[in-house]
């Protein structure tokens, strides 16, 4: 779980998205480097999806969604973070 600067507690179910992504370090390495779609939600940076890098399949983002290119190992311990519950 995240703060944001009023000190809440921000977090994001991403149980799914921990579960694959650590299938994907495991096929294809801890090089693997992947895309990651971002959204800021009550002053917090929550990471909502990601693609392989060589994915083409990128979806349309939101306008208020930005994309980052990140080493999945880094994205895993952002999901474990941002997994986190009360």
């Amino acid at each position: 779980m995240f703060y944001n600067k009023y000190g809440e507690k921000i977090s994001y179910d991403c149980s799914d998205l921990l579960k694959e992504l650590m299938q994907d370090i495991e096929e294809f390495g801890s090089d693997l480097m992947v895309e990651v779609i971002t959204e800021v939600h009550d002053g917090v940076k929550l990471y909502l999806d990601y693609f392989p890098l060589e994915d083409s399949s990128l979806p349309t983002i939101k306008d208020s969604e930005r994309v980052e290119i990140l080493k999945a190992t880094d994205l895993l311990s952002l999901y474990i973070e941002e997994n986190k519950t009360l």
